[in-house]
């Protein structure tokens, strides 16, 4: 009997040992990822349309994704552009420093955010069509990780 007790403990022991290999490496792929995944992260910046006519309205959609378990980080989202390009959230006005137009929000650990920041163009006199560029700077607690480059095409109706 002691020979078919051990027939059937083998495939038990290995089916557990496996299990608990497999349990293990799963944990350290995970810490792994997690180490190497970024605090903050933008998923989305977008215009929401373009082009677009002047005095017209469209939006910049951006979304943050904080990974951290932990922590909380203010975001600072700065934007330039031509002087003719005005920016609100809703229809207030950003804040404005020089030529930077200025949005901040804090987000909570492992909060996703999704934000729509208005842009209002307007065309010189004499230009009926123009492509205007829009940098988008994102700030965690004062240090940049991430930029983009929107290209928004004004024109007249």
């Amino acid at each position: 009997m002691k020979a078919a007790s051990n027939a059937y403990e083998n495939p038990i022991k290995f089916f557990v040992y496996a299990l608990v290999i497999f349990i293990m490496l799963f944990m350290l792929l995970n810490t792994l990822e997690n180490l190497f995944k970024p605090p903050v992260e933008v998923t989305e910046c977008v215009l929401t349309s373009n082009p677009v006519q002047s005095e017209g309205q469209t939006s910049i959609r951006f979304t943050i994704k904080n990974n951290d378990e932990r922590k909380s980080y203010i975001i600072r989202v700065e934007f330039s552009s031509n002087e003719r390009v005005t920016f609100f959230l809703g229809s207030k006005q950003l804040q404005k420093q020089g030529d930077i137009w200025l949005y901040e929000e804090s987000i909570n650990p492992l909060a996703t955010h999704t934000q729509f920041i208005n842009v209002r163009p307007t065309l010189e006199k004499g230009v009926s069509k123009i492509s205007y560029r829009i940098h988008v700077k994102f700030y965690r607690n004062g240090t940049e990780f991430f930029s983009k480059n929107l290209d928004l095409t004004v024109y007249l109706p």
